[in-house]
């Protein structure tokens, strides 16, 4: 992560929130990829 704390609790919640980010950018590309039609 290129995320620096002092706060481990707060490194801890970035990195969770850039994850889940990460997810809904994933799923929403592969259901963009699925339901494409030219």
């Amino acid at each position: 992560m290129a995320y620096k704390t002092i706060n481990p609790y707060i490194n801890e919640l970035v990195a969770t929130c850039a994850a889940l980010r990460t997810d809904e950018l994933e799923h929403a590309v592969t259901h963009t990829q699925a339901t494409y039609t030219p």
